[in-house]
C-alpha cells in the first residue's frame, strides 16, 4: 500500500486521468480449457494487476509487483501450474478511478486475461463492477472501499480472507499501547477523510475495551500537513503517551520529530505504515521514526522463520532485493499465493468458475506461515469480520526493527463503532 493510502484505512482523494496497460508478459489467449478460460494456454496462465505506477498514489505500489513477479516466479522454477507458467500482465490505473475503470477493462476485454489481482486505493470507484458482471476472479488488498465485503462482487478474494464493510479492527491497537506500557493515547486523523474518520474510531472503541483512556484526538488534520506544532502541545498538555496515526506518514514523522523537540516522550507512537526497507535507508526517516511502534501484516523478517527465509530468498533471487519487505511487497506475494493456492486446486484445465470454487472451499490458509492468523475464503461469513484480527507489531530502534510481543502475533477482539 502507499503512503497515501495507510493501511486499510485511508483512500486516496486524487485527480482522474487515464491509466495505461504496461506490459510485463504477452496475454494469453483461449485454450483448451474451454470457452470460460480466457488467457489460458496449453502452457501458461496470464493474470492482471491493476495498480498505480504513476500519479499521487503511486509511491511504493511498484513493490506490489515485484512481490507479485517473484512468487509467480518461484512457482514457475517448479514447474508452473500443471505445466502452465503463470505469466503477470500489469495495467497503470495512473492514480485515478477512471484511470482504474480504463485499466481493468483492458485487462479483461482487451487483453483477455483469466483473471485479476487487485493492489490499489482507486479500484472501489466502478473498476470492480466489470469482473463482477463477467464472473472474473479478483484477488487482492482490500484497502480501497467495502466493495470487498459487499454483495454480488462474491468473485473478490481478498487476502485478510472474509472481510466485512471495513477491514477488521481490533483491540490488538489498543492492546499493544498497553503492553509497552501507554495508559493514555492520542488519535491523529485526516480531516474530510471518512476511512480516517471511521479508523480513529474504531480505535477509540478498541480502547476503551481494554482500559485505554484516550486523552487527546484530532479529526482535522490536513492531508500531508507538517505544520504539526499545535498538535504535539495539545498530546502534551493532555499528557498523552502515544497515539494512533491514521494520517500521511510525512506528517506522521513530523509529529515524531516536534514531539522529540518539545520533550513530550512517547512510549508508544504506533504508525499505520512504514515498515520496511525504505524508511532504514534514510537517515533522517530513521531518526524521526526512531521508537516508533509499526503494524506489520506478516511475520517480521526479523523473526528469521522458515516462511521469511523463503520469501527473502525468492526476493533475492527474482528482485535482487534483499532488505525488509514493505507491505506492498508483502501484499503482492500473498495475492499471488492465493492465486496458485486456487489454480493448484481448480483442477487441470480451470476455469473461471472452477477457480472461485476451489479458492472458496479454502479454510485456514495462512501463506505457507508467513500470516499471523489462518484465513477462510468459503462464502459462508462473506461480508463479515472475523471475531478476532491479529497483527504483528515491531518498534523501529536506531537501524532496525525490534518485534514486540516476544514476536508473536497479538490477536484482539473485532470492534465495532457504537
Amino acid at each position: 500500500m502507499s503512503k497515501v493510502g495507510v493501511r486499510s484505512l485511508l483512500a486516496s482523494v486524487v485527480a482522474a486521468g487515464l491509466g495505461a496497460a504496461l506490459t510485463i508478459a504477452p496475454a494469453g489467449i483461449a485454450g483448451a480449457a474451454g470457452d470460460n478460460s480466457p488467457g489460458v494456454t496449453s502452457n501458461s496462465i496470464t493474470i492482471g494487476l491493476d495498480t498505480s505506477l504513476t500519479g499521487p498514489a503511486a509511491s511504493g505500489f511498484p513493490n506490489a509487483v515485484k512481490g507479485i513477479e517473484a512468487r509467480f516466479a518461484l512457482q514457475n522454477a517448479h514447474g508452473g501450474i500443471d505445466g502452465r507458467k503463470l505469466k503477470l500482465l500489469v495495467a497503470d490505473d495512473g492514480s485515478s478511478f477512471t484511470g482504474a475503470q480504463t485499466a481493468v477493462a483492458d485487462l479483461v476485454e482487451v487483453k483477455h486475461v483469466f483473471g485479476l489481482i487487485f493492489i490499489s486505493d482507486l479500484t472501489s470507484g466502478g473498476a470492480y463492477k466489470l469482473p463482477q458482471q463477467l464472473g472474473v476472479p479478483v484477488v487482492g488488498f482490500p484497502t480501497d472501499g467495502p466493495e470487498w465485503g459487499e454483495q454480488p462482487n462474491t468473485n473478490m478474494v481478498s487476502t485478510y480472507g472474509d472481510v466485512g464493510h471495513q477491514l477488521p479492527t481490533s483491540t490488538a491497537d489498543a492492546e499493544i499501547a498497553k503492553l509497552v506500557g501507554a495508559t493514555n493515547m492520542g488519535v491523529l486523523a485526516l480531516a474530510n477523510e471518512p476511512p480516517s474518520d471511521i479508523g480513529g474510531q474504531y480505535f477509540e472503541e478498541a480502547a476503551k475495551e481494554v482500559g485505554v483512556k484516550i486523552g487527546y484526538k484530532n479529526y482535522s488534520i490536513p492531508f500531508g500537513s507538517v505544520n504539526v506544532g499545535p498538535i504535539v502541545l495539545g498530546m502534551k498538555s493532555a499528557g498523552v503517551q502515544g497515539f494512533i496515526s491514521l494520517i500521511l506518514e510525512n506528517s506522521a514523522l513530523s509529529v515524531l520529530t516536534a514531539a522529540k523537540q518539545a520533550g513530550l516522550v512517547l512510549k508508544a507512537p504506533i504508525l499505520s505504515a512504514g515498515y520496511g526497507q525504505d524508511i532504514l535507508n534514510s537517515p533522517t526517516e530513521r531518526q524521526a521514526a526512531d521508537g516508533a511502534i509499526f503494524f506489520v501484516s506478516q511475520v517480521p523478517v526479523e523473526e528469521h522463520t522458515p516462511a521469511t527465509r523463503a520469501e527473502q530468498a525468492a526476493f533475492a533471487k527474482y528482485e535482487h532485493f534483499s532488505g525488509v519487505p514493505d507491505l506492498n511487497w508483502t501484499q503482492g506475494w500473498i495475492a499471488a499465493d492465493i492465486w496458485i493456492k486456487g489454480l493448484e486446486k481448480a483442477g487441470k484445465n480451470p476455469t473461471r468458475a472452477s477457480f472461485l470454487r476451489a479458492i472458496r472451499s479454502v479454510k485456514g490458509y495462512t501463506a505457507n506461515g508467513l500470516l499471523p492468523q489462518p484465513l477462510d475464503f468459503s462464502l459462508k461469513d462473506f461480508g463479515h469480520n472475523p471475531p478476532t484480527s491479529c497483527l504483528y507489531f515491531v518498534r523501529l530502534e536506531g537501524s532496525k526493527f525490534v518485534p514486540l510481543n516476544k514476536g508473536k502475533p497479538l490477536c484482539g477482539k473485532t470492534v465495532n463503532r457504537t
